[in-house]
């Protein structure tokens, strides 16, 4: 685990203010064990209509690779995040 922070870049000193620092952020690195646990996991997504009923459900059939924090693309995002909370059931 380790720490690390976002923020704006400025060419000047006298640029340098209080509000700098966009993002504090903590990476975790899991070990191999956790890792493997998580490939071999299979993944259900399921579709709700707004009462709650079930309306699909599907197994993913992606490879199982994970991604470490540190491979995030340049916008802190992981790759492939529908910005949901990625629930698994």
């Amino acid at each position: 685990m380790h720490f690390g922070v976002r923020s704006k870049v400025v060419e000047k000193l006298e640029d340098v203010k209080n509000n700098l620092i966009s993002v504090r952020r903590i990476f975790f690195t899991p070990s191999v064990e956790v890792k493997d646990e998580l490939k071999n996991t299979s993944i259900q997504i399921t579709c709700l209509d707004e009462g709650g009923t079930v309306l699909k459900r599907v197994t993913s059939s992606d490879s199982g690779e994970v991604q470490d924090s540190e491979n995030e693309n340049e916008n802190g995002s992981e790759n492939g995040s529908s910005g949901g909370d990625g629930g698994a059931g």
